[in-house]
């Protein structure tokens, strides 16, 4: 019966993928909601990893250029969209894991992001990884994200902090940044 649960919720979002792809947008103002509704059951199919919706959204995105970088004097992945961009961006923060960026549930929201059309920058600022959150952390997270707003493939005010855990905390101080926000 647990099965049958999950293969029913699969389903019904891939039916809810499949219908925010395929619905005409009647007004102008109606355009971003619906794209921005696209996007989100694009990533959480994605990064959920249900069975038809990801397979859906996998058919009906395109797969991102992933690149190992050092920003700002901090290792990252870079997830970049196809395309020629300027594209919205994401910094995401992620929280204390000895794997860092690596970790397998954020390298798939990283590529999940980057399908969905945000240039995506995961950062290992030091000592995130043990969950340490130092001056040091926060002004190497603060540099990436100040970096990655400069790129020239980064929309203009287009850029937003995602995070989880004690990446959170980081997340926060940084948007507090008057330099950066």
């Amino acid at each position: 019966m647990r099965g049958a649960r999950a293969a029913a919720r699969s389903l019904g979002l891939a039916v809810c993928v499949a219908g925010m792809v395929a619905v005409p947008v009647a007004t102008a103002r109606a355009a971003p909601v619906l794209e921005a509704q696209a996007r989100a059951l694009g990533v959480l199919a994605l990064t959920l990893q249900a069975p038809v919706a990801s397979a859906l959204a996998e058919r009906l995105t395109r797969a991102p250029v992933v690149e190992e970088r050092t920003i700002a004097g901090v290792p990252a992945t870079v997830v970049r969209p196809p395309g020629r961009g300027p594209f919205p961006a994401v910094v995401f923060v992620n929280g204390a894991t000895p794997d860092g960026r690596r970790q397998p549930d954020v390298r798939r929201l990283g590529r999940a992001l980057g399908r969905v059309g945000f240039l995506t920058v995961v950062p290992d600022p030091p000592g995130l990884a043990r969950g340490a959150v130092t001056t040091s952390t926060l002004a190497a997270t603060t540099a990436v994200t100040d970096a990655v707003a400069r790129r020239p493939d980064v929309a203009e005010g287009r850029l937003a902090l995602v995070s989880v855990s004690v990446g959170a905390s980081l997340a926060l101080l940084v948007a507090a940044d008057e330099r950066v926000a």
